[in-house]
């Protein structure tokens, strides 16, 4: 027995199997996408085409439901922020503006401004500072249970609009 012809011919049977099944397969996956593409033959190929549109965990979305239910029913506390200036020691007051969410809203002075926030709020600040030394901003007072701002906290500005804080609550 002649073991180079009888493995070369082995090997070519295989190889012919192996690419017969393979080309089957392409051909099949070929078919397979073009039933998919029918609105009527799709749901009896594919699980989620049946479960559409239909509640798949009721019980979970009413404790869902009941846990919203008792956060609206707690009174909101007021959430905000006291911001104070702190101006370089030049003579002439930066001109400052504080933007909530993009809108401005208060004017930074001698005075210390009380401003109200939602959660989610992005405080900024944006102006001109006169001279080369920078204007602080401080929060003096936080209001209501938030994460952040921190009650404190300063940063250091020439006016360019920046980000003060972003309005986070504790919950």
């Amino acid at each position: 027995m002649d073991y180079d012809k009888w493995l070369q011919r082995f090997a070519s049977r295989i190889e012919s199997f192996v690419f017969r099944f393979v080309l089957s397969l392409i051909v099949l996956l070929f078919v397979v996408q073009a039933v998919l593409m029918n609105d009527y033959l799709r749901p009896l190929l594919g699980y989620t085409d049946q479960l559409e549109g239909k509640v798949l965990h009721e019980e979970l979305q009413k404790v869902i439901a009941g846990r919203v239910e008792q956060t609206r029913k707690q009174p909101l506390e007021e959430m905000a922020v006291v911001i104070e200036l702190i101006p370089p020691a030049e003579e002439k007051l930066p001109e400052l503006t504080i933007f909530v969410n993009g809108t401005p809203r208060a004017t930074l002075g001698r005075e210390t401004i009380y401003l109200p926030v939602a959660a989610g709020d992005l405080l900024e600040v944006g102006g001109q500072v006169y001279g080369s030394k920078p204007a602080t901003i401080r929060i003096v007072d936080v209001r209501g249970d938030l994460l952040a701002p921190v009650k404190g906290s300063e940063m250091l500005t020439f006016g360019e609009k920046e980000l003060i804080a972003w309005i986070i609550p504790r919950y």
